[in-house]
C-alpha cells in the first residue's frame, strides 16, 4: 500500500537540494536498480521534506521547492522506466533539516 515504505521510517535514498543542480541521477538509477534487482515488483514512496522554520512565506516557498524537486525526481523515475502506479507521492514539512530534500523509501 502507498505510504507503507514510511513506516519503515528509514529512506532508501536522501536527495538534498541544497545548492542548484544537484547531480542524483546516476545514484537514484543505481539504487533503484538494486532494489529491483532484490525483489521485480517493488514500489517506492517519493515523500518532498522542506524546513519547518522561518516565516510562513520562507515555509511556503521552501514547500513548492521541495514539491517541484520531488516532481523532477518522480519524472527521473518515471523516465528509467519504472511505471507511475509504483511510485506514490506526499509532502511534509521537517524542523531537523536545513534544506529540502527528497527522500524515497521502498514499499
Amino acid at each position: 500500500p502507498a505510504g507503507a515504505g514510511l513506516a519503515s521510517g528509514r529512506p532508501f535514498v536522501v536527495i538534498r537540494f541544497d545548492n542548484p543542480g544537484v547531480e542524483y541521477e546516476q545514484q537514484l538509477y543505481e539504487a533503484v536498480s538494486a532494489a529491483l534487482a532484490r525483489a521485480p515488483d517493488v514500489a517506492f514512496d517519493l515523500v518532498a521534506v522542506a524546513p519547518a522554520f522561518g516565516t510562513s512565506e520562507e515555509i511556503t516557498s521552501n514547500s513548492e521547492a521541495a514539491r517541484q524537486s520531488m516532481e523532477s525526481v518522480r519524472n527521473s523515475l518515471l523516465n528509467m522506466g519504472l511505471p507511475a502506479d509504483r511510485v506514490s507521492v506526499s509532502q511534509l514539512s521537517d524542523p531537523a533539516v536545513q534544506s529540502n530534500e527528497v527522500r524515497l523509501y521502498v514499499r
